[in-house]
């Protein structure tokens, strides 16, 4: 009973993957433009130091904000997939005491996916 993970909608997983992607897409947005600044900065000083160690910080911060972004953008596609496995779909139920005519029921669908 209490090993049993919650089950959550499809919303749940959709709003999830758009929150990580967008996480993602602004680690990433602002570590590119740290580094190219950085990479900038860099080249365009002579021989001072303050300023090329500041521009290594920001080379070095840009690239650890660009390898942070990777796994966001992984566990969003995750829950976008996990999103698209669930689905609601109207089941058809047949009622003996109708004769041929069937009733519809909005059932829950799990897809299972085996590689």
């Amino acid at each position: 009973m209490f090993s049993q993970t919650p089950a959550y909608d499809m919303s749940y997983y959709l709003a999830k993957s758009k929150t990580q992607y967008q996480t993602g897409v602004i680690l990433f947005g602002g570590g590119s433009a740290m580094l190219l600044l950085g990479i900038i900065t860099a080249s365009a000083s002579s021989n001072d130091y303050a300023i090329s160690d500041a521009s290594g910080f920001l080379i070095l911060g840009g690239l650890t904000a660009d390898l942070l972004s990777i796994p966001f953008f992984m566990s969003s596609s995750k829950n976008a997939r996990t999103a698209a496995m669930l689905s609601v779909e109207n089941q058809r139920i047949l009622d003996p005491g109708q004769g041929i005519y069937s009733q519809f029921q909005p059932a829950l669908k799990l897809t299972f996916t085996f590689r």
